[in-house]
């Protein structure tokens, strides 16, 4: 067999940064009937996603009448994993050259570019600390995506090329906004932490504190840069702070902060980091 696709890339395979990332393809002259097409099974396959394997092929076997570029995965982010519909694969055209674009787990982006099975990939700057902290000097520097190439202290090819500058529509301004979110420490409103700097509240928490509640796969960036801090793993860092003793709280990534007021949680200070969707590369 032959390929016919001259470079390779990895993008999540639903979610914000998939339907943002297809947005974007629109601009640089792919198909918009496919992309909507794509958009709109991708919308419904949360909802379609089911336990039992027959079920949710089902919904696969209508998706692949619309478009041959989708496939079932193991939900891992919902409790009961449900089997889901995601994005496999497809070609498209993108400036006269012909790109596979795949769907993977988010995290999978740096993993794939580091052992040199794709070209290059769209990954988050806060999955791409998950997976090469490793690599970083001091991993608490990179606040922002700019500062990670300077911080590279071991051997690694993985660099970032730069931002992906996806955009989404922001009903409050009316208008595409840059898509972004922050790591934030969050808390009960009646139980505002006094200090008035996030990390100087997380260094008096790693001496005074009690319980700081992180979702599983950022335990190890918060024990990094924080190793005497009381890290409790959870599944839902808000659950865990309402349901915790006074004065626990939690760091979780904030996109738009509804579901916080909705719960009457608060935002704590500044975002220990800003993350977007970046392009990487070897």
């Amino acid at each position: 067999m032959q390929q016919n696709f001259t470079i390779t890339c990895a993008i999540p395979r639903t979610g914000r940064t998939f339907e943002n990332f297809l947005v974007k393809l629109k601009l640089l002259g792919v198909d918009k009937q496919e992309i909507n097409k794509i958009l709109n099974i991708s919308k419904q396959s949360k909802s379609m996603s089911r336990t039992n394997f027959q079920e949710a092929s089902k919904f696969l076997v209508e998706a692949l009448q619309e478009l041959p570029c989708f496939g079932l995965f193991i939900d891992r982010k919902r409790s009961h994993r449900p089997y889901r519909i995601g994005f496999l694969g497809y070609e498209w055209l993108i400036n006269e050259v012909l790109v596979r674009v795949e769907g993977e787990e988010p995290h999978n982006g740096s993993s794939l570019i580091r052992l040199d099975e794709i070209d290059w990939a769209v990954v988050g700057l806060d999955e791409l600390l998950t997976m090469t902290q490793y690599y970083l000097r001091n991993p608490t520097l990179v606040t922002k995506w700019g500062m990670y190439n300077y911080n590279i202290d071991k051997p690694t090819g993985i660099r970032i090329a730069g931002s992906a500058q996806l955009t989404r529509y922001n009903k409050t301004l009316d208008r595409e906004v840059q898509d972004m979110v922050g790591f934030f420490l969050i808390a009960k409103s009646k139980n505002q932490p006094k200090p008035k700097h996030t990390t100087d509240f997380l260094t008096h928490l790693s001496t005074y504190g009690n319980l700081v509640f992180v979702k599983g796969r950022y335990v190890e960036i918060v024990k990094t840069a924080y190793p005497n801090l009381k890290v409790v793993s959870v599944e839902d860092v808000e659950d865990a702070v309402m349901q915790a003793e006074s004065g626990s709280v939690g760091l979780e990534i904030v996109q738009t902060g509804n579901t916080l007021k909705r719960k009457g949680l608060v935002l704590y200070g500044a975002p220990l980091f800003l993350s977007e969707s970046l392009y990487v590369v070897n």
